[in-house]
């Protein structure tokens, strides 16, 4: 049993008795701001930003100030959403990073359409989300052979009058319901009449095609797999593959409708239920999956898998309290009130929550004690509203003895 475990004084001996006294206890590492800490403390730096995106670029901006060569960085994570932020920042810079737990669905062309079908199929087929997928180029419409654009089919689609509804699709891009505006009655003569008259009606025919191949059968509608299989059968006939990651995504999801289909699913499913159990699996999907740093890349993990890549520079990004613990709660079975009664030897909830707390801190810097490889530790903070201490600064101030250097870095937002 680790030293370091949280348990209180009873739940010791009560672990003591039921083992017969056999219990191994593994030696803990020291407080990390105590005399005996083995951490670096020296090279452990603390920064305030105000905001995610200005920490993030905060610490990009150190690192190319410095000079650092980006395959000796780590960047670790407590939030998903600091990923969508460092992939964007270092897109724009030209900085190459790989991701230890990927990124989001949205960061791809394909699942941004996928979910963009879903709130189309949701909305009662508003022509505006369909065309909003055409315009972003999530969907295309184009075909060569008849020199059709997608450019064309957006036109004709916004002056068609749809609005939403499926009858309306198929009453009002009949031929000749829609008339170009730019045409006037003075110049609806003869030839030129035709020609303009002959292409609206190719663009309107060419549209009706996939019209009817878009929506989703009847039968696909009354479960989880029928929707899947609806998406994956419009992402792969209509679907822009642009990127590798792309193509991945759309491998993932056919690979999910195999096992759909294997699926048992109850009787009584309303479409609101099975829009939000697609619209979940679609989000568990992450794209750009990198387990091993990459050579020559900036490395973003997270704080269950970060601090193995043996790199000198390790950032913590986002090291408020919601990230270094949850919420406090007292035991519903044995109230704080209730411990204090019976005796000291049971843990209130602040003071499980105060251990808790320490721990996270310990847990998360061992492996820098640990490692020879890291050279320096930058921890980060991000202030929301007001610029306070940090809890993890207050702890070392209490601390005689303490030898972390704390910077402060106010940054706008």
């Amino acid at each position: 049993m680790p030293d370091s475990m949280l348990l209180s004084p009873v739940s010791v001996r009560m672990v003591e008795r039921l083992s017969n006294g056999r219990i191994t206890r593994i030696q803990a590492d020291p407080p990390i701001f105590g005399e005996e800490s083995v951490l670096p403390l020296q090279d452990v730096h603390m920064f305030h930003a105000t905001g995610k995106l200005s920490e993030v670029r905060e610490v990009l901006r150190r690192i190319i100030s410095a000079q650092i060569p980006l395959d000796e960085v780590e960047m670790i994570i407590s939030d998903a959403e600091y990923a969508i932020a460092i992939s964007t920042l270092c897109d724009s810079m030209n900085l190459p990073c790989s991701f230890s737990e990927g990124l989001s669905l949205e960061t791809s062309r394909m699942g941004r359409a996928a979910l963009s079908l879903l709130n189309w199929l949701e909305s009662g087929y508003h022509v505006r989300s369909l065309m909003s997928m055409l315009q972003q180029q999530q969907l295309t419409f184009s075909d060569r052979e008849q020199e059709i654009s997608n450019t064309d089919c957006i036109r004709t689609l916004e002056k068609s009058g749809i609005g939403w509804g499926k009858e309306r699709y198929i009453k009002l891009l009949e031929p000749n319901r829609v008339v170009p505006e730019e045409y006037s009655d003075e110049t609806r003569d003869g030839r030129e009449r035709t020609e303009v008259q002959q292409r609206d009606d190719k663009i309107k025919q060419h549209l009706m095609n996939i019209i009817k191949e878009l929506f989703p059968a009847e039968s696909a509608m009354s479960s989880p797999a029928g929707i899947w299989g609806w998406l994956v059968q419009v992402l792969e006939r209509y679907g822009v593959c642009g990127m590798e990651e792309d193509a991945i995504v759309l491998q993932e999801m056919k690979g999910i409708f195999k096992e759909l289909q294997e699926c048992p699913v109850p009787e009584t499913m309303s479409l609101e239920q099975i829009l939000l159990y697609t619209r979940d699996m679609l989000k568990n999907i992450r794209v750009g999956v990198q387990p091993f740093p990459k050579p020559g890349s900036l490395y973003i993990s997270s704080l269950a898998n970060g601090g193995i890549s043996g790199r000198k520079y390790i950032f913590l990004l986002g090291m408020d309290e919601h990230s270094w613990s949850g919420s406090i709660r007292q035991n519903p079975m044995l109230l704080d009130e209730e411990c204090r009664r019976i005796g000291s030897g049971l843990q209130t909830a602040a003071e499980r929550q105060r251990d808790r707390r320490a721990s996270g801190m310990c847990g998360s810097a061992s492996w820098v004690a640990t490692s020879p490889s890291v050279s320096r530790l930058m921890i980060w903070r991000t202030e929301r509203r007001q610029v306070r201490p940090f809890s993890f600064c207050r702890y070392s101030e209490e601390c005689p003895g303490s030898r972390v250097r704390i910077m402060r870095c106010f940054s706008e937002a």
